[in-house]
Parts: C-alpha cells; sequence; structure tokens
C-alpha cells in the first residue's frame, strides 16, 4: 500500500490583511484558521488517510503568535498525535527561530517533529506503514551557510525527503538574501533526494528529473495579488520504489484574488458609471479580492473613489490603479477657447501633447492634462 504525505507550506497562520476594514480583517484571518483545520480533518478521516504531514516553513505568520492561536494549534496536532499522524515542521522566514520571542523556542506541539537545523545534517528516522523514511529539514539561522542546494542523503537504501523553506533563484517576485536561503533548482535535482519539500514560494510549483522530485505546493489560502486562481493540496504517494505527486484543487478555499486589466481603447466607456457597469456584470463575487487596473485613453477623467464605493459591495474587497491617459476631444478643445485660467492651462497641455518631440514628453502632458480635468470635473 502506498505511503501518502501531505504537503503543506506557506500557512500563515494569524495573518492580517491590514488593508481591510477591521471587522473584515478578523474574518480573514479567522478562515486561514478554518482552512487549515479544513485540510488537517480531511488529512486524518479521508479514504484513505495520510501517513505523514510536513509543513515547509511559515506555520505562523509571525515569530511570536497569541497564545490562543497557539493553544488552537496544539489542539489540532493533538489529535493527529491520537491518529499516529506525525508533522514535520521547518520554520520559515516570518515564523523563524532567530526571534528571540520566537514560538519554536518556547513552545512544544504534541506529534510536532520541528526539524531546525542550520543545514541538512542529521535525518529524523521515521517508519511509516513498512517503509523507513529520513526526513531531513533545515531553517535559516546565523550559523547557515552558502551553498544551501548541494546536500546528499546519508543512506541511498531508504526514502529521503528534505524539507527546506527557501526560495529558488530567477524567481522574480522577490529579492534573494540569505535568509531566503537561494537554491538552484539544478543542484537540488542532483542531491539524490527522492522528494524536496519546499516553501516560500506561494504557488504551485513541481519540476523533476531521476527520481527526484522538487515540489512547492503553494500557500494555501491565498495572501496577495500574486497568487490567483485556485489553490492546491499535494500529496506524495511513495510505492515499490516510485513517486507519485497528486496534486488537485482545494475544494475549502474561501477566497480569491483577481487582477484584471481594462483596455479603455477597446470600449466606448463615456461615464464612471459605465465602467463600473461592465465590471459588475462580468466580475461581481463576494469571494474574490478584485483589483481592477484601468489602461487606454478616455475622453474623461474616471472617478476612482465614486468606482470604488459603487463596486465595493459586490466584492470581498476592490481597488482600482488608473493608468488611463485623457484624449483631446472636441469637448476639451472647446475649454481652450476660454478666456480663463482654465482655458489656457488646456490650450497649452494640448498644444505639448500634439507637438512633443518625444513620446515620453507627449505622455507626461497628456498626465498633465488628465489631473487637470479632473480638477475640474465637476463643472
Amino acid at each position: 500500500m502506498a505511503i501518502r504525505i501531505l504537503h503543506l507550506a506557506d500557512i500563515h497562520l494569524g495573518a492580517v490583511h491590514q488593508f481591510l476594514p477591521p471587522e473584515k480583517q478578523a474574518r480573514r484571518t479567522g478562515e486561514i484558521l478554518e482552512s487549515f483545520k479544513e485540510i488537517l480533518s480531511e488529512a486524518v478521516d479521508g479514504a484513505p488517510h495520510v501517513n505523514a504531514i510536513m509543513i515547509s516553513g511559515d506555520l505562523f505568520d509571525s515569530p511570536d503568535p497569541t497564545s490562543e492561536l497557539i493553544g488552537r494549534v496544539k489542539r489540532l496536532s493533538d489529535r493527529l498525535k491520537e491518529k499516529n499522524i506525525p508533522i514535520l515542521v521547518v520554520p520559515g522566514n516570518h515564523d523563524n527561530i532567530i526571534a528571540p520571542d520566537s514560538v519554536f523556542n518556547k513552545v512544544e506541539f504534541p506529534g510536532i517533529v520541528v526539524l531546525n537545523s542550520p543545514s541538512i545534517a542529521e535525518p529524523k528516522e521515521l517508519v511509516l506503514g513498512d517503509t523507513l523514511f529520513h526526513f531531513y529539514g533545515m531553517t535559516y539561522t546565523f550559523m547557515s551557510k552558502q551553498p544551501f542546494d548541494t546536500f546528499r542523503p546519508r543512506k541511498s537504501d531508504v526514502r529521503n525527503i528534505a524539507i527546506i523553506h527557501g526560495a529558488l533563484k530567477n524567481n522574480p517576485e522577490w529579492k534573494l538574501h540569505a535568509q531566503d536561503i537561494p537554491l538552484r533548482a539544478e543542484n537540488l535535482l542532483n542531491t539524490g533526494f527522492d522528494y524536496i519539500a519546499l516553501g516560500h514560494y506561494h504557488n504551485f510549483l513541481h519540476v523533476q528529473r531521476n527520481g527526484t522530485h522538487v515540489v512547492y505546493p503553494g500557500s494555501l489560502e491565498p495572501l496577495g495579488w500574486t497568487e490567483e486562481g485556485k489553490r492546491q493540496v499535494v500529496i506524495a504517494e511513495f510505492e515499490d520504489g516510485d513517486v507519485r505527486i497528486n496534486s488537485a484543487p482545494f475544494a475549502g478555499q474561501r477566497r480569491y484574488f483577481k487582477t484584471f486589466e481594462l483596455n479603455c481603447d477597446l470600449h466606448s466607456f463615456e461615464s464612471t458609471e459605465d465602467i463600473a457597469r461592465y465590471v459588475m456584470e462580468r466580475f461581481a463575487d463576494s469571494k474574490i479580492f478584485f483589483r481592477l487596473i484601468l489602461k487606454g485613453q478616455l475622453d474623461f477623467m474616471p472617478d476612482i473613489t465614486q468606482l470604488a464605493e459603487t463596486c465595493a459591495d459586490h466584492f470581498y474587497y476592490f481597488r482600482c490603479e488608473d493608468s488611463t491617459t485623457i484624449t483631446a476631444p472636441e469637448k476639451i478643445r472647446s475649454l481652450s477657447n476660454e478666456n480663463t485660467i482654465r482655458g489656457l492651462a488646456v490650450s497649452k497641455l494640448i498644444s505639448l501633447i500634439e507637438n512633443a518631440p518625444t513620446e515620453q514628453e507627449k505622455n507626461t502632458a497628456r498626465e498633465a492634462l488628465k489631473i487637470l480635468m479632473g480638477h475640474f470635473s465637476n463643472d
């Protein structure tokens, strides 16, 4: 029978979205915990259940979570211990062990094995089913030395798994520092390990070669705009010398992030209300954190505040970024004939747009005209 190991990472229990109003902040923090509880319940009660759980960093969003949250995690881990399902955890960069108040330095969780070596060194031996596994883990400390990705297993006749909260190089989402534990896929695929469980990158990624699998499961609940779409549940199955990676959408996902770039050149919007109507008809969903990016040209100044107020109740969170430029139709040209400061300014900016020697100067003049028209949008 296959040995099934659930691989999780970047849960970020206790995370707070500061941009949300207080009542939604608390709700969202609770949802992250509820999703974690749900996936653990599935691990225990599912058929077939898993034999072990790996969490490759950032179980908590901070090194010093609240005592209430610690108590909840203790109760969850205690249930898994009763079911004889071990949990192997490495601290990440959010719940790091180098912080003086680190939860992993002062609290013991029943059934949780914390792998806090500063390097891949001695393994933790576990027999799952009738198979011997060696679990290696590391977390960044001031004793950690680069390179972090050239390790080898002590024995080749057992199942070897490494658990690391690190960042594959060439990843565009962050600048890599030592505490990010920079890694190269090429090196990891040459370690001779069966499975390398990674965390830190919040989207699913799986690379393999010569029997070595390197996997990011991604976050269980999305935490930012780069984490769009369905979150994944990853289970590694070990059977008869083979490793199978089963990845499926997490059915219990509470919220989604979505960014949409709206090219106004492709539409005939005449007002902010037209834009709001278009967005709500196509995307309204109370589960979504929605970011709208307006692009292209308009012959009016979109009222971003009004747009946000109109759309807010149709999404869990709504945000708009205006990157449009304003055109100079007859309505605006007519203002240039006014014998006023406004007329003089509009006339000057239209002239700059039409005669600017470079595209950069044209765009600067367009942006200035857009700002100017915004000040007179009520006229």
